[in-house]
């Protein structure tokens, strides 16, 4: 339906996302907690799309450990070097269960309004059945929840 790739401007600074506005693309946060992006947002909204053409473009890129239990996923957050223990659940992570997950993007949704989630499951040191089971408890027991 594009006759070109969409493009994102990247960053999680206020500079980052005033850059994107300044060139009219849509800002592509990562590492910026729900609340600021929220804030981010009020303060500097998008321009409106022409009447007609498709509303501008929120995407969102989130970390996400997923496991059978919320215990399980913070035990493994923790262990890849992904949260301090002391604070259990990292802002710009989705931490936990499969429901505890539907629950946070459910808030991101409701909150926020984004048009596209980009949720990152793979990070350094993970086995590849490590991924593939995350992959999967977001394919069986996530996206049918929320699509």
């Amino acid at each position: 339906p594009y006759d070109r790739p969409r493009i994102w401007i990247g960053g999680s600074s206020d500079r980052a996302m005033l850059r994107a506005r300044a060139h009219n693309r849509p800002w592509f946060p990562s590492d910026v907690d729900l609340g600021g992006l929220v804030g981010r947002y009020a303060s500097n909204p998008p321009a409106q799309a022409a009447p007609g053409a498709p509303a501008a473009a929120r995407p969102v890129g989130i970390w996400v450990h997923i496991a059978e239990t919320d215990e399980a996923a913070l035990a493994d957050a923790t262990r890849l070097g992904q949260v301090d223990p002391a604070r259990p659940n990292w802002p710009v992570s989705l931490i936990g269960s499969p429901e505890t997950v539907v629950d946070k993007i459910e808030d991101y949704r409701r909150r926020l309004d984004p048009t596209h989630l980009l949720l990152r499951v793979e990070l350094p040191g993970m086995t590849q059945p490590e991924v593939m089971r995350r992959i999967e408890l977001l394919a069986e027991r996530v996206v049918p929840r929320i699509a």
